[in-house]
């Protein structure tokens, strides 16, 4: 993930064990990277979330090769972190806000976006 992070021109300003401040177009963001083959929980978002803004972050996200559990993704809703498989790197900031998917409502049978 971080391979392909530093190909995106991202560029690593710090590190932290799995968590990274990440720099492009003049904008700070607090990644962590979360390798897992089941349900990634809470944990990380509030971690990541923290770190984030003691490094001054504009964003925060975790970012994982698993999913993310029902808990996890609350918590990120709720303190405004990004929870993204590794395959949406793309929607990594800085980005268009208006190309931003909406997230679908619960129970709709929509899948969310991020």
């Amino acid at each position: 993930m971080l391979r392909r992070l530093k190909a995106a021109a991202w560029r690593v300003e710090s590190q932290h064990q799995n968590s990274f401040v990440l720099l492009r177009a003049r904008t700070r963001v607090g990644v962590c990277l979360q390798w897992a083959d089941r349900h990634v929980a809470y944990l990380p978002i509030s971690g990541d979330a923290a770190a984030a803004e003691r490094a001054g972050s504009a964003e925060a996200c975790v970012m994982t090769t698993g999913r993310f559990s029902v808990a996890a993704r609350a918590l990120a809703e709720e303190q405004n972190v990004l929870a993204l498989h590794c395959s949406q790197m793309d929607l990594l900031p800085p980005r268009d806000r208006s190309m931003v998917v909406p997230r679908s409502v619960r129970g709709n049978g929509l899948r969310c976006a991020a």
